[in-house]
């Protein structure tokens, strides 16, 4: 949407539209789906010529077979078998797709490659073909050499091998993305990224799709090989828009291809023992299949590694994030094994693992050069389901780890030798304590991807979200599940939606049923944190109390524990009053903080701990309600080891059936050294605002939980929605409760020029350092010679022009050429 101004008036209409603007994302719609069954009118051993619009000129050598793919029904089989007046063999069948604007075909197939017991290999394509049947591009398997490559706008030249591929009956899922409106085309194959965004057509060829279809040749058309492809599942759908592809994923999901077979040879996989691996059915409730090594009763080697090609080469400043879904099972047998995942170079070098130790339960890492695993300072717990994270930044040439959310290892270096840096392959594997006696436990993953991540490793701590991709079931308590316990009696699980368009929420409270003769229940997570010189942390949450139907109210609390187990200070939300208390755990009781909350309101907690001064803040949706509190008092060890959130009763004879919901837990390092607090003002109503330091806070969730709706910013065209807020640059923000001041914590910024967009408007507010004056625009501005218009702001009602700028403010203003503000 362009904003059109005008020198006199800006009409503020243009912003009541703003509150209705909604992304409509369609879901998928099949344009084509066949699975070749006889429920659908296909005959098994019989030709496919002539069923249900299938035509080929291969005779009965393409037909349909049965329970070839492991109990999937019936498939079709594709051989080369040449006609008098065609060297070509084909199969396909019309599907006159027109794609609409902007939005996505995807194509999607089970397949295999029968290897030849004739010694003749011969070559199958996946052709792709519009209306005019110009071919826009192949996937090409050459089976004598068992690689794929891709031909695009039917050069008849093969491109250069972009993967191998293994002959077998196990079937991997072909994934070809299109995306018509800008003559992109994307492919997977056995859930690794192959082709991303490459030109449908290099020629100009129409932009439409009648037909994917596969062809068959061979070197030696009159003494062919007797190979042929197998495939199921032939689908085509339409999608609104494209989705991020990843480097690798996979769910080990039946429709991906795997069968409830070991997982030897299957999408690419290689196994070193066929025993002691395989593929479960929801070990993880409502998780589909997951993977398992180790418990290796039947095998003669009490060990195994499992392995699958990656073949990533990234670039130099790429940050890539490898994640898994990872559980133990224990032993019952008192023998206790170690798991390891490893990531290897493209050249089969080692860069460095991660291993568990199922026998002291504790998290190692290893680099490779030469030197003993190191341990870390953060344990398991078997029986535990999570999510366990890889970050390789090639730009630092480091990488970090990260399971259930706390960072356990971070920056150490990628190679300690001269290994290529790149991901060749990622191995899992299970190594006895003692060959002779191996345990019987086993470790189970799933959802094993490898993409492409923004996260700042740096900084973060511990983060969870309490999602569904992080490895947390819902209609679940949430104690065991990634590394959150229990004290008391257990009243934790996982709600959906409370907290609007947020996904799932953890909560404790409500039922106390099971209580006994308990009078609380908490629920905790270690978060093993020792600080490093002024670091300092926040630790952010959003979270809502819902009251009592009883009319019995209780009280909520979060404390911050050290690595003692010694409580250092609680923050407590008294539900029978409303009031927000604090506890110091000296002996000397709760404090009050003057400030109260209303149930069922979302807010935004901010707790700041300086370690190295002692002190501690907190903030309720930036408002200041702690400030510069001891952390630790006779004495006790300044650090984190445990968050946890508790709910006790007022009334032990007669608990309320009140709770609190939190998500979006982050906690990170941050430096307080030298930061300023500016009081940000927001009025009810449309406020254009801007702050002048930059924040060293999260002050976008900040603001956004404040106002309860979006950030709105300009990019030089259209307003859209902003979530990464700059220093200098002006946002609208619409508010509807009384007038309120936030408090952005940030650096004073050392350069305090702005670069105006040239011959557009410019929404924009200013730099400033303490104490925060007003400024003339002559004053700021680099050439005034180049603006086009007055200086307009907003006043809660309408534009006006000024000629004074307000840090805190933000302003319009028409720049003619390159400036300096």
């Amino acid at each position: 949407m362009k904003i059109i101004f005008q020198i006199q008036s800006i009409p503020i209409s243009i912003f009541l539209i703003f509150s209705c603007l909604a992304v409509v994302i369609g879901s998928a719609q099949i344009l084509y789906e066949t699975g070749f069954e006889s429920i659908d009118g296909y005959r098994v051993n019989s030709p496919l010529n002539g069923q249900n619009n299938w035509e080929s000129n291969g005779g009965d050598l393409v037909g349909l077979v049965e329970n070839n793919f492991f109990s999937r029904g019936q498939q079709a089989v594709f051989s080369y078998a040449p006609a008098n007046d065609n060297p070509l063999t084909f199969l396909g069948r019309d599907l006159n797709i027109v794609p609409k604007k902007n939005y996505i075909i995807e194509f999607s197939v089970l397949m295999t490659i029968t290897a030849s017991s004739n010694s003749i290999s011969d070559i199958f394509s996946w052709r792709f073909l519009n209306a005019d049947f110009d071919e826009l591009f192949s996937i090409i398997f050459a089976n004598a050499s068992q690689t794929i490559h891709v031909d695009v706008g039917n050069t008849n030249q093969i491109g250069p091998a972009i993967y191998e591929y293994a002959n077998g009956l196990i079937p991997s899922q072909l994934v070809v993305s299109m995306d018509f409106t800008n003559n992109l085309w994307s492919l997977r194959y056995g859930g690794l990224r192959l082709i991303v965004d490459q030109p449908i057509t290099p020629t100009g060829l129409d932009l439409n799709l009648n037909a994917v279809a596969l062809f068959g040749q061979s070197d030696n058309p009159r003494n062919p090989g007797d190979n042929a492809v197998i495939f199921d599942d032939y689908k085509i759908v339409s999608k609104m828009q494209l989705p991020e592809i990843p480097i690798y994923s996979s769910h080990f999901e039946f429709d991906e291809g795997y069968s409830d077979q070991t997982l030897t040879d299957q999408n690419g996989w290689f196994v070193g023992d066929f025993f002691g691996n395989g593929i479960e059915n929801n070990f993880f409730p409502g998780f589909g299949r997951q993977v398992f090594i180790g418990s290796n009763t039947e095998g003669a080697d009490p060990s195994n590694i499992m392995f699958r090609p990656i073949l990533y080469i990234p670039g130099e400043n790429d940050l890539i994030e490898i994640s898994a879904l990872v559980y133990v099972e224990d032993s019952s047998n008192m023998h206790w094994d170690i798991f390891t995942w490893s990531i290897f170079s493209t050249n089969g070098d080692p860069l460095f693992g991660i291993s568990f130790n199922n026998d002291n339960l504790n998290m190692s890492y290893s680099l490779f050069g030469g030197t003993s695993p190191v341990p870390t300072e953060l344990q398991f717990t078997n029986g535990v389901i999570y999510d366990f994270s890889l970050f390789m930044d090639f730009s630092k040439k480091t990488w970090s780890a990260s399971l259930g959310g706390v960072f356990f290892v971070k920056n150490k270096p990628l190679t300690t030798t001269t290994s290529d840096l790149d991901v060749g392959f990622i191995a899992v594997s299970w190594v006895p304590l003692i060959p002779a006696t191996p345990g019987d436990n086993f470790m189970i993953f799933d959802n094993l991807i490898v993409d492409e991540s923004s996260a700042a490793i740096d900084e973060v701590v511990y983060e969870t979200h309490f999602e569904s991709s992080e490895g947390y079931l819902n209609d679940f308590p949430l104690s065991l599940q990634n590394g959150w316990f229990l004290t008391g009696f257990d009243s934790s699980g996982l709600v959906n939606d409370f907290f609007p368009r947020r996904g799932n929420h953890a909560f404790i409270g409500f039922d106390a049923s099971n209580a006994e003769d308990a009078i609380f229940s908490s629920i905790f997570h270690r978060i093993p944190f020792c600080p490093v010189g002024n670091e300092s942390l926040q630790i952010s949450l959003e979270m809502a109390i819902y009251d009592s139907k009883n009319e019995e109210p209780d009280v909520f609390s979060w404390t911050i524990y050290n690595s003692d187990d010694q409580p250092l200070f609680s923050i407590d939300f008294f539900n029978s009053t409303l009031e927000i208390n604090f506890d110091l755990h000296d002996g000397n009781g709760l404090r009050s903080t003057s400030r109260f909350f209303n149930n069922f309101s979302i807010f935004h907690l901010d707790i700041y701990t300086n370690f190295l001064e002692n002190k501690w803040s907190a903030m309720i949706d930036s408002e200041l309600i702690i400030d510069d509190h001891p952390i630790a008092t006779s004495g006790m060890v300044r650090d984190l080891l445990i968050l946890e959130a508790s709910w006790s009763f007022l009334n032990p004879n007669l608990p309320g059936d009140n709770y609190m919901v939190f998500d979006d837990i982050h906690i990170k390092t941050i430096d307080l050294t030298g930061t300023q607090t500016f009081p940000l003002t927001l009025n009810s109503g449309w406020n254009l605002i801007s702050f002048p330091i930059t924040p060293v806070t999260d002050v976008y969730s900040s603001i956004k939980n404040v106002i309860g709706g979006h950030i709105w910013g300009w990019d030089g065209q259209t307003m859209f929605k902003e979530n990464n807020l700059t220093t200098g640059w002006g946002y609208f923000v619409y508010y509807l409760g009384n007038r309120t001041e936030l408090n952005i914590i940030g650096e004073t910024s050392q350069v305090q020029t702005l670069d105006l967009l040239p011959s557009a408007w410019n929404l924009f507010g200013v730099k400033e350092n303490p104490p925060y004056a007003n400024s003339q625009l002559n004053t700021k501005i680099n050439n005034p010679q180049s603006l086009e218009s007055a200086l307009w702001t907003w006043d809660g009602k309408k534009f006006i022009v000024v000629d004074e700028l307000v840090p805190g403010r933000g302003y319009w203003i028409k720049n003619g050429e390159v400036g300096l503000f």
